[in-house]
């Protein structure tokens, strides 16, 4: 390309706090800083191969899930190490409330990724590989998987941990199962984007944008 990005299929785009654009593509992990493009890779500790997760963490390192795993940016340093290996591409990274960092790939739902061992996890064959995992304001962890809609997990009443996965489908009103995004915007909103549309999910109700139709309301106030 003419400004210097080749990259191929771009999975998530993020922006750090010195105002670096992060690109994870199909064939690694680009980067956007004072006006030039750059493919990290093995000088950086990074593999060049397909990237798909970014998150920024408590401590302002960025984290990145790969084909080979997830790695961590090394403090005040442009460098990486791995601290997770990975038989499947991490499609998604989010901290809980507690600053434990989980993932979301194509054969955990949920899987830990650092500081985490209370929560279980749940294979693909009871609700769907996963594609993306956000914290709400309420420090519910919604998950969004691959057929199966959207999963909440309430922190438990007592103690570490998260109750049970209430589960959201088409049948409460999403315009499809198969999640590929989720958003929190600052009213407390859960927007979700899927094959079949864009679903808004309010205190309230619930509003499909597919079909133009709002249905029922959900007895919780976020996923």
């Amino acid at each position: 390309a003419r400004d210097g990005f080749r990259g191929e299929l771009v999975e998530r785009i993020l922006e750090d706090s010195e105002k670096t654009i992060w690109v994870s593509t199909a064939t690694g992990v680009w980067r956007l800083r004072n006006g030039a493009w750059e493919l990290l890779g093995p000088a950086h500790g990074l593999p060049i191969r397909a990237a798909s997760a970014l998150f920024v963490d408590r401590e302002n390192r960025l984290w990145i899930g790969t084909a080979e795993g997830v790695f961590r940016q090394s403090v005040n340093s442009d460098t990486f190490r791995k601290i997770v290996s990975s038989l499947s591409p991490v499609k998604a990274i989010s901290d809980d409330a507690r600053g434990s960092l989980w993932g979301t790939d194509s054969q955990r739902t949920l899987s830990p990724v650092a500081n985490a061992s209370r929560t279980g996890r749940w294979s693909r064959e009871t609700f769907g590989a996963a594609n993306d995992v956000i914290r709400d304001r309420y420090a519910n962890l919604g998950i969004g998987t691959s057929g199966g809609g959207v999963l909440r997990l309430a922190p438990a009443a007592a103690g570490e941990g998260y109750e049970e996965p209430q589960q959201i489908t088409q049948k409460e009103g999403l315009a499809g199962d198969s999640i590929r995004a989720l958003f929190e915007d600052r009213e407390g909103n859960i927007w979700i984007g899927m094959a079949g549309g864009v679903t808004r999910l309010t205190e309230r109700k619930v509003t499909s944008f597919a079909e133009g139709e709002t249905v029922s309301a959900l007895s919780t106030t976020s996923v």
